[in-house]
């Protein structure tokens, strides 16, 4: 026990590799646990902090479980930092709220720890109040850069999360030297659907990043510039540039320096580019394997990104036929948490009602339609539960669509609405039964009943719709409700002036729906910001089949075909060659005709034999002799 002692007194704590972390971890708990049997502060110190350096945070979890409280409560952030690496958001929640809030640089870092767990939760709200703190209290203590960065990164999660409109604004100013920031920032302009000012911010980004790092080498800078090659690829294939956004993934696609996500992304966004055919999605399937990197990488994605990547593989499952009907994503308990974070999107009840059912893509787009609106109706009127009754609705709204006739959908809506809460109250199904009905005002005969019942139906749709926001509030579906206010007073109607007050009153500072409600243009941007900076001769100039891309080119491999025995005829000659001359009725003269046509040829008066055809006769003078028929044998 004194050399294990003495080993523990000699040890030196200014570790630079996970070599030295090792050692200093195997003394430590050595000591610790034969020495001082788990109850000394340091050694369990120097434990937790060469067990984080190594990234073994299981190992530190369970070190913490075997040491008394006295002794790990001293060490909150030690704590917090490794239930946050392990997903333990429960335990990182009690001890921040038993954390000494007197110790103001213990409590900072504990905010931080706890803000990032939010934010990779998806808890953005909760992540925003604490990062506003931190900026507010800032006294020199972290770069404002910094929390200017993480400031945004949250923002631009909650814009693409939620499809309210007020996400809240931004409390810090942007860093044109931080290139982390200009990244950021064109997150959000890509939430906002500014494509192009994206761009722009990426390509300045991408210069920075260069600029700051010419002292790397190629893999590492090409690894530090990762995040906005790929957002740059992203917007190209929103965009529809395919051949640009391959260009960029190439770079990262059999490049052996990236890291794992960086790879996922990649081969994940590179096979978002092609066409896949439902016989080839076990092949990228197994290619992909979201299981296993998804694994790997649980620690580091966010919500929305495990969410993107998970409904990738449940759609090449689907396709290629390997969705069990057992599966996890299907039980009660995964569909209720997954409505937690994302209400009203019913995707994985969609699948569950289209494997129920056995209706795949294929059987939609084979004329095999009607059969599927069929199933899908009498689905939808048994005892199911609210998400199943939605996504079915869903369903046979789009297959409705495809033969031409809603009534099948429109009855079910129409159920649905009637027995709506706020609770099952979603964009998608208000905005597919207001679709339907203005759909149908359109192109219904205006000399039936039928159209003005279909009018006093949207009336009494809007109607209640305008009424349940004003009681339940605006905030969350706020662009829904502007889309169905201005598709009002595109059409007319009378009712869009009551929307858009009540959008007004949500939000004042809406310039566009301000100048609908007063009639005064004069706060809108002037056109000319809104019109390309492009010459118009350029444009002129353009070749139309520049713009045109290419077909793929075809394959040289040889595939492989199976034989097949058929009986193949053979073809008949042509009556007459190529060659064969007609001469017309009018040059046809009787009298040129040869007399002696009927005859062989050899026995017309001017026939010349051949040299070749005197040989074969027999001795000079002999006659030609008939040859005789063989006599068949007759049978004895």
């Amino acid at each position: 026990m004194s050399s294990i002692a003495q080993a523990f007194k000699n040890l030196a704590l200014s570790a630079e590799n996970a070599s030295v972390h090792e050692s200093i971890y195997e003394v430590s708990y050595e000591y610790l646990s034969k020495v001082k049997n788990f109850s000394d502060v340091k050694s369990f110190h120097n434990c937790m902090v060469s067990l984080i350096n190594m990234d073994k945070y299981q190992q530190a979890y369970e070190l913490i479980k075997k040491v008394p409280e006295d002794v790990h409560s001293q060490f909150s952030i030690e704590k917090a930092y490794v239930y946050y690496k392990l997903g333990k958001s429960d335990l990182l929640s009690k001890v921040y709220e038993q954390s000494d809030k007197s110790d103001q640089l213990s409590d900072r870092a504990l905010k931080h720890v706890v803000t990032q767990d939010c934010y990779r939760k998806g808890d953005n709200a909760t992540a925003l109040k604490l990062i506003h703190k931190l900026i507010k209290t800032n006294s020199q203590i972290d770069s404002d850069s910094d929390l200017g960065c993480n400031e945004r990164a949250i923002l631009f999660q909650m814009k693409f999360m939620e499809s309210g409109k007020n996400v809240g604004h931004l409390t810090t100013k942007s860093d044109e030297q931080s290139y982390d920031c200009l990244f950021n920032d064109s997150l959000i302009l890509i939430a906002n659907n500014q494509l192009g000012d994206a761009l722009n911010l990426l390509d300045t980004a991408q210069s920075v990043c260069t600029t700051q790092n010419q002292d790397l080498d190629a893999g590492d800078l090409l690894l530090e510039l990762a995040p906005i090659k790929l957002t740059i690829a992203y917007i190209y294939q929103v965009q529809g540039r395919v051949a640009e956004a391959k260009s960029l993934l190439d770079e990262f696609k059999n490049n052996e320096t990236v890291d794992y996500m960086t790879k996922l992304v990649t081969t994940n966004n590179y096979y978002a580019l092609e066409d896949i055919p439902d016989s080839k999605s076990s092949i990228a399937l197994r290619d992909l394997d979201y299981q296993g990197r998804m694994h790997k990488l649980q620690q580091k994605l966010t919500k929305p990104q495990s969410n993107v990547l998970l409904k990738n593989r449940l759609l090449l499952q689907f396709h290629a036929h390997a969705l069990s009907k057992s599966s996890k994503y299907f039980s009660k308990a995964f569909t209720n948490e997954f409505q937690k974070l994302y209400p009203g999107d019913y995707t994985f009840n969609v699948y569950k009602v289209l494997n129920s059912l056995d209706i795949t893509i294929a059987d939609v787009n084979d004329g095999n339609a009607e059969q599927c609106a069929r199933k899908l109706y009498q689905h939808a009127k048994t005892d199911l539960s609210e998400p199943e009754r939605i996504s079915t609705a869903l369903l046979l709204v789009a297959v409705n669509n495809i033969m031409g006739r809603y009534d099948q959908c429109l009855r079910v809506l129409e159920s649905i609405w009637d027995s709506r809460t706020p609770e099952t109250f979603i964009p998608a199904l208000a905005g597919a039964l207001f679709g339907l009905l203005n759909e149908l005002s359109y192109h219904q005969d205006d000399q039936g009943d039928s159209l003005s019942k279909t009018k006093a139906k949207q009336a009494s749709f809007i109607e209640a719709l305008i009424k349940h926001l004003q009681e339940h509030g605006v905030s969350k579906w706020y662009n829904f409700a502007r889309e169905i206010a201005f598709k009002l007073y595109q059409n007319g109607d009378a009712l869009a002036s009551d929307m858009f007050r009540v959008l007004q009153k949500e939000d004042p500072e809406d310039r566009l729906v301000a100048a609908a409600v007063d009639g005064d243009n004069s706060m809108l941007d002037k056109v000319e910001t809104l019109q390309s900076s492009t010459d118009i001769n350029e444009l002129l100039s353009t070749s139309i089949a520049s713009m045109i891309p290419a077909p793929p080119a075809a394959s040289t491999k040889r595939t492989f075909k199976p034989s097949i025995s058929k009986i193949h005829k053979s073809k008949r000659k042509p009556r007459f060659s190529a060659k064969k001359e007609f001469v017309a009725a009018e040059k046809f003269n009787a009298a040129d005709l040869d007399e002696e046509r009927w005859l062989p040829m050899r026995l017309r008066s001017y026939y010349k034999p051949t040299k070749k055809d005197r040989k074969k006769g027999g001795q000079q003078g002999a006659l030609e002799q008939p040859k005789d028929k063989k006599k068949k044998k007759s049978k004895k």
